[in-house]
């Protein structure tokens, strides 16, 4: 996707802050490493904390997912779900690993964007 598109992508989010956090992630999915070229299928991005859990759409609660991961997940809870890996057999410490890494630059993501909208 061309950068710096200000369009909405999904209509929730823009394609610049979704691109954005794609980029962040490495342009993989945090919990099993796919990617497009690699698995065929697009990256989406999956909330931490479920919608319907009350979970908001500020970057800090998502994290860029393939859609197998996403569509197998849908709105478990992150607990339930990293168990759900872990019988698996995923690396869930690698997993948490990379989610925490994930979220802080996300934090940055928000506090870049806030700064740029108070500007």
């Amino acid at each position: 996707m061309p950068g710096g598109a200000t369009q909405m992508a999904s209509g929730w989010i823009s394609r610049t802050t979704r691109e954005t956090i794609y980029r962040s992630d490495a342009e993989a999915c945090i919990y099993c490493g796919a990617t497009e070229e690699n698995s065929g299928m697009p990256l989406t991005l999956d909330h931490i904390q479920c919608r319907v859990a009350g979970g908001g759409h500020a970057p800090s609660n998502l994290l860029t997912c393939c859609y197998h991961c996403n569509s197998s997940r849908q709105e478990t809870p992150m607990p339930r779900w990293l168990r759900r890996l872990e019988k698996a057999g995923a690396d869930v410490v690698a997993i948490k690993s990379r989610i925490a890494l994930a979220v802080r630059r996300h934090r940055a993501l928000e506090t870049r964007i806030a700064a740029a909208l108070a500007a």
